[in-house]
């Protein structure tokens, strides 16, 4: 198993990560306390905002007091310039940390529909692919060729737009079909698409799934997400005019 990057740490902390990729991380974590300390408080941090931003009043007592009682574990058990953490120490650290995150989110996290985490693994497979020069991209896409092998039929392209990369992945749903895209703009965006209805709205509508905004619908016996760097009003429009548009 390769080494964990600090990028991978922090796309840990964000819930960008599949499950195979979390699973590297908290092995990686388990022999690294260093690494584990730092992770821990970057959670902290992230679920602390998270509640504030959630609740614009006074933050709960209970979701202060927890958070206190992370920090001062951590402070606990840091030297004056190097934090490491025992055995038992970490054990206790994760414990305090698991108390805040269920505080902070209200409950245990509602898993998100397997579509969206499939979008969100296949627009990371493909982010991936970016930066390998082994694995080159392949921006040729016939819809024709693509619909007799898959049924999958997509959305007419704006003027100006065009296909970087397109691959097709096996999902739950059968074979998926992920479009990276470039807008005429020159933004960065992500089309997945199944044959297959999953009791979403024909309507475009924004799915939060961690810190991750998705916009999903479904149209023609298809289900679409679209995923990009754009806040969520943008975004959820350049999705409507995608579901406005013919199907090729």
């Amino acid at each position: 198993m390769s080494a964990v990057t600090e990028v991978e740490l922090q796309a840990f902390v964000d819930d960008q990560l599949d499950v195979l990729g979390r699973m590297d991380v908290l092995n990686h974590l388990l022999g690294d306390p260093e690494a584990c300390a730092r992770t821990l408080l970057d959670l902290r941090d992230r679920e602390v905002l998270r509640a504030l931003a959630e609740r614009p009043s006074r933050p709960a007592t209970d979701l202060v007091a927890a958070a206190e009682r992370l920090e001062r574990a951590l402070a606990a058990q840091r030297p004056k310039r190097r934090l490491v953490l025992g055995g038992g120490a970490a054990a206790a650290v994760l414990v305090a940390f698991a108390g805040l995150a269920v505080l902070a989110l209200g409950g245990p996290p509602k898993a998100a529909p397997r579509y969206l985490t499939e979008a969100i693994e296949a627009r990371r497979a493909a982010s991936v692919r970016q930066v390998m020069a082994s694995q080159a991209e392949t921006p040729a896409f016939n819809t024709h060729e693509v619909r007799a092998a898959t049924r999958i039929r997509v959305p007419v392209l704006p003027r100006g737009w065009r296909v970087t990369d397109a691959q097709v992945f096996p999902s739950d749903f059968g074979p998926a079909l992920q479009l990276s895209l470039e807008s005429d703009e020159g933004q960065s965006l992500s089309l997945f698409a199944v044959h297959a209805g999953t009791g979403g709205s024909r309507q475009p509508r924004v799915e939060q799934v961690g810190p991750a905004s998705l916009v999903a619908w479904e149209g023609a016996g298809n289900t679409y997400v679209l995923a990009g760097g754009l806040a969520d009003e943008p975004l959820l429009g350049v999705a409507r005019d995608l579901a406005d548009n013919a199907l090729a």
